[in-house]
């Protein structure tokens, strides 16, 4: 199974947890070959294209093979990062390569993810600490953000309600709808965006 990717990063309701590491390094499993470039000509796109780059590569991601490379990831309890072997590259607007030390940091209570296997939980203050989050304008950021809530938009519209009703097993939250999760989501969103825009009255910004 293959998926198309045009330099968009992944969106995620419950996303592959992974701790990642921005220290870049030579090892024997570097995946970089899991990307492959393509041509547009015959691309089953769907939607409205908001935005059209002048100059840009188009990728396929390997899927299936990334899910069997990810199978190999080191857990953290039985080596540190700093010291992991697995090498997991993903591409970069500049049309460069950005290489990762990979472990698998699970948060959820072995008993529960061993009944729930596919759920998965993130360190997500540990994103912020990558190199592209030191290294990148903030404008690309937002842009990568309102991209991604345009794509949740379109995706969240063509559910229905009895969808929306599904449930999954939060580490924290217990047993949760789907409808649940966005009201949370857009609250929380609310909630840094005041944090934000009371600064900015604060201090006169």
């Amino acid at each position: 199974m293959r998926i198309n990717f045009s330099y968009k990063s992944f969106s995620y309701f419950l996303i592959v947890v992974l701790f990642i590491s921005a220290n870049i390094m030579n090892a024997q499993q570097n995946f970089a070959d899991l990307w492959s470039d393509i041509s547009e000509t015959g691309l089953d796109a769907q939607g409205t294209r908001y935005i059209i780059p002048e100059s840009y590569r188009t990728l396929e991601l390997d899927l299936q093979s990334l899910s069997t490379a990810l199978t190999q990831v080191p857990k953290e309890s039985s080596i540190s990062v700093s010291n992991s072997g697995f090498l997991l590259s993903l591409p970069l607007p500049d049309n460069s390569f950005i290489t990762f030390k990979v472990v698998e940091s699970p948060v959820m209570a072995e008993e529960l993810a061993a009944k729930y296997p596919q759920i998965k939980t993130y360190e997500e203050h540990l994103w912020a600490e990558l190199q592209d989050s030191f290294k990148t304008p903030i404008d690309v950021s937002l842009s990568l953000l309102e991209s991604l809530h345009k794509r949740w938009a379109i995706l969240l519209r063509s559910l229905t309600d009895k969808q929306f009703e599904k449930t999954f097993q939060h580490p924290e939250w217990g047993n949760i709808t789907l409808s649940k999760t966005l009201a949370l989501y857009a609250w929380h969103s609310k909630h840094h965006l005041a944090h934000i825009t009371e600064l900015k009255k604060k201090m006169g910004w």
